[in-house]
């Protein structure tokens, strides 16, 4: 399991319907210290983000792919209810731990080609939020926008259904970033003394005749594996960004620039939620066109 999640909130029964949404409801979770603040404001640079959809699942069918949907998070204002889709944290049972419902200006319309050339999606009654529960390493920046009409390149790939998308980001303060990436390195340091530690004792156990002395030094392999698997790697490496794979988007805060796409469903049981695809951020030059890719 991930340390950190871009979608915050777990949807499952018993659950309450807000804005036509099921959100799960659970204990009562506090919010991040000085949550109010981690909203970038839009002087900032990196407030403005190019962002690149990969709709599909992994191996099952042909991707559609939506590019060049420009977006930017202002914290100046304020959406009325009836003109944005409804947010996890803001309109869910939790919402000490949300920014609140903050304005998004779209700039670019995403597009994708077909056999009839480019074609361009419509997104409308757009919002944004941070999401982020006290004592979490991370936080979320969760983006939500109703979709029109839908889109699809043909019938052999992937397509993107008419009603509530939404885009979730891990979000981290600088500090915290540094803290994690330095117990990641330092933990990476120690499973390659493990690897070693296992590779030396297979070795022995391979040169060895002694049946006992073989047994030794399987057990003492099994041990540095062992070792491994508890040193918490695989959910560090998961997890915990490069500076490479973070953007700044103000305030101290980084957020990583891949995320996940995910839509709700609402239907006699309340509704669900599920997963799209994928998302990928670039910033966008202030006073150009030319988009950085990263």
């Amino acid at each position: 399991m991930k340390i950190c999640a871009s979608l915050f909130v777990v949807f499952s029964a018993p659950a309450v319907v807000v804005d036509g949404l099921a959100f799960s409801v659970f204990r009562a979770f506090d919010g991040h210290p000085g949550l109010k603040q981690l909203a970038p404001p839009t002087t900032q640079e990196g407030a403005k983000f190019n962002i690149r959809m990969d709709i599909g699942q992994k191996d099952n069918e042909a991707h559609l792919h939506l590019k060049n949907f420009g977006i930017e998070l202002l914290q100046e204002g304020t959406v009325k209810k009836d003109e944005r889709v409804g947010l996890p944290g803001a309109d869910g049972p939790h919402p000490q731990t949300s920014t609140g419902a903050l304005p998004l200006n779209v700039f670019s319309t995403p597009s994708f080609v077909d056999m009839f050339g480019t074609q361009s999606v419509r997104f409308e009654k757009g919002a944004w939020e941070v999401v982020w529960k006290k004592d979490q390493m991370c936080g979320g920046v969760i983006i939500g926008l109703q979709v029109p009409a839908g889109a699809t390149r043909n019938s052999n790939t992937a397509s993107l259904p008419a009603g509530r998308l939404y885009m979730s980001f891990p979000v981290w303060t600088e500090d915290g970033l540094a803290e994690k990436q330095g117990l990641k390195r330092e933990t990476e340091s120690k499973c390659k003394e493990y690897i070693e530690e296992k590779m030396d004792e297979i070795r022995k156990m391979e040169e060895t005749s002694n049946l006992f002395m073989k047994a030794l030094h399987y057990r003492n392999a099994i041990a540095a594996v062992e070792k491994i698997d508890f040193s918490g790697i695989r959910t560090l490496e998961n997890s915990v960004p490069d500076d490479t794979d973070t953007l700044p988007i103000g305030n101290g805060l980084m957020m990583n620039t891949k995320g996940t796409l995910w839509r709700k469903e609402v239907n006699f049981f309340g509704g669900s939620h599920s997963l799209l695809g994928e998302a990928f951020l670039s910033p966008v030059l202030e006073d150009s066109t030319e988009v950085l890719r990263p």
